[in-house]
């Protein structure tokens, strides 16, 4: 591995991992929105999409991450909890 590559990889694998905070920050966010509105059904179903969308994001930058070999000991745990849900 030349310097070029591994200096591409590092820049992936920040970019990855900035993708995988950024998704958490937002699925925690969506999580705690979706628990508190309780006003009407309107607001109740925007934040279950926002939540599902977020949860979607997630996953998908768990795989990134995984596929850049950056593996965190929660990644089948948290698939396993979202699948079931």
């Amino acid at each position: 591995m030349d310097a070029n590559s591994e200096i591409l990889t590092n820049t992936d694998a920040t970019k990855a991992l900035k993708r995988l905070d950024n998704a958490l920050k937002t699925y925690k966010i969506s999580e705690i929105y979706a628990n508190d509105v309780s006003d009407d059904y309107g607001k109740k179903k925007i934040a279950s999409l926002r939540l599902e969308f977020a949860k979607h994001e997630l996953l998908q930058a768990m795989d990134e991450a995984a596929k850049l070999g950056l593996e965190t000991n929660d990644n089948d745990l948290i698939k396993k909890i979202f699948i079931k849900n």
